[in-house]
Formats: C-alpha cells, structure tokens, sequence
C-alpha cells in the first residue's frame, strides 16, 4: 500500500481529534481544586457597586493599609494614623485552602490589629478590610505573603 495525500489528511484529523481530547478531559478532570474563593460569590457580586463605591472614598482619603510581621504575629493598621474605625470586618482569604480564612469583627478600632500567629498558614492571602468611620464606609484590599 502505497501512502499518499489522503493518508495524510485521515492522519491530522486522527491527530486534531486525539488532541482535542486529551485538553477536554484534563479540563474537566477531578484533580483540579475550582472552589469559589467565598461561598456567596454570586450574592456578594449583586452589591458589587457598593464595594466599588468603598474603594473610591478610601482612594479620595488616601487610605493605605499597612502590615508587619513580628514575633507576636501580624500587625495590620490603618494610614493616616488618625484613623478610627467605628466598625468594620477583617477578613483574610486563602486561595489555596478555605480552613486557613481568618475573620475579624471591628469595634472601635484606632490603633494596630493584631492576629496571632497560630491563625495563620505560610503562603498567600488576600486581606480585605470594610470599616466604617464616621459615616463613611470604605474598603480596601491588598495581597500578602505570610513568611
């Protein structure tokens, strides 16, 4: 038998199909992990524009979020130092593991946050932190790398 143009073709194609399933299978496949980084992601994207909002006043006060790790854990506050927070919620998201998420509620709050080192995990979080001052509401999210 002799191989000619046809053989070729049948070939590619076998080799398209063989390689469209491979893709497909691995997508669909039970070894990755897609959990949702929250469960109420769908609800929480409904009130999205109130967190859009958040962010602009604490982008228009020029409030930063600053952290430093000792040894009696993590330190997190807010500048300008003048800041107090009237209420508010910390809340710090591990991507990879949902057991390590830490949630804060914020009374009162005019001076440094400290978590212990016992609630945190070696790796990345997302720290988001919402609080009220005065009758403003603010919001502000950074990433972070827990030595």
């Amino acid at each position: 038998m002799k191989f000619h143009w046809g053989h070729g073709i049948l070939i590619a194609l076998i080799c398209i199909v063989v390689g469209f399933s491979i893709v497909f299978m691995r997508t669909f496949s039970s070894e990755h992990d897609n959990q949702l980084i929250t469960e109420n992601y769908y609800a929480k994207e409904l009130v999205f524009q109130d967190q859009i909002d958040k962010k602009d006043n604490a982008h228009r006060a020029n409030k930063q979020i600053k952290t430093q790790f000792s040894e009696q854990g993590l330190h997190i506050w807010i500048e300008p130092l003048e800041s107090h927070i009237d209420s508010g919620e910390l809340v710090l998201l591990r991507p990879s593991e949902e057991k390590w998420d830490v949630t804060i509620s914020l009374e009162n709050q005019s001076d440094t946050i400290l978590i212990t080192p016992d609630k945190l995990k070696k790796g990345r979080y997302l720290l988001q932190l919402d609080w009220r001052e005065g009758n403003e509401l603010y919001f502000k999210e950074i990433s972070l790398f827990v030595p």
